[in-house]
């Protein structure tokens, strides 16, 4: 399997651009492992669903959304074995 990965140097990634000031190593020959910070695309349906958003061009606040509680409960439930409400 083959991954690669974009390169985040210059784009104001915290682990690259600031590598060398907080651990003395350079980011062209660094390696960051950091967990919290992936260095991989976001899915496809993500940022489709993000740029559904913006094409809508208002970002006001939602009222509940069913399908997004049914899927919290569903996790839960199938996760941690947590039957909970919505």
């Amino acid at each position: 399997m083959e991954f690669d990965a974009p390169d985040r140097r210059g784009s104001n990634s915290g682990k690259w651009d600031r590598m060398e000031a907080l651990f003395g190593v350079s980011p062209h020959d660094g390696l960051a492992m950091w967990t919290a910070d992936s260095d991989y695309p976001t899915a496809p349906c993500v940022r489709e669903a993000v740029q559904k958003a913006v094409d809508h061009g208002v970002f006001g606040y939602s009222w509940t959304y069913p399908a997004y509680l049914d899927a919290v409960c569903w996790w839960m439930q199938n996760r941690h074995g947590w039957a909970i409400e919505p």
